[in-house]
């Protein structure tokens, strides 16, 4: 009896910090993915054409974001050694550019939000 009640209780401890870490974790991921889709919907409907810029602007926050921890400052600042050649990161980079720049053209044929953000996910098979 008194083995049944000890494992009752790791199982509810267990649930518990289960459920309290992954509650808010769901929360927050839909929660942004909710409000970015209604975020890029307003855009869109106040300027069509913006499409371009908020990918631009993807790009440089990336940038800026990774920039620090793939360079090495010294008098002449240059990147630090990688384990991929460049020329694959560059492909990469080339491929996901063209396909952010195409799905905001398809923004232009008034098609609905989320068939274009089924599209635009379409760009994770390329870094497959």
């Amino acid at each position: 009896m008194g083995a049944s009640n000890a494992q009752t209780a790791t199982s509810t401890a267990t649930a518990a910090i289960l459920l309290s870490e992954w509650i808010p974790v769901i929360g927050l991921i839909f929660g942004g993915c909710c409000s970015n889709v209604f975020a890029l919907e307003s855009l869109v409907r106040e300027v069509p054409k913006c499409g371009n810029l908020i990918t631009f602007g993807q790009f440089a926050f990336i940038t800026l974001v990774g920039l620090p921890s793939h360079v090495h400052l010294g008098w002449v600042p240059r990147l630090k050694p990688r384990r991929v050649p460049i020329q694959r990161w560059m492909v990469m980079v080339t491929l996901y550019f063209c396909v952010s720049v195409l799905n905001n053209l398809a923004l232009g044929y008034n098609i609905s939000i989320p068939l274009h953000i089924v599209f635009r996910s379409s760009g994770l098979i390329a870094n497959m």
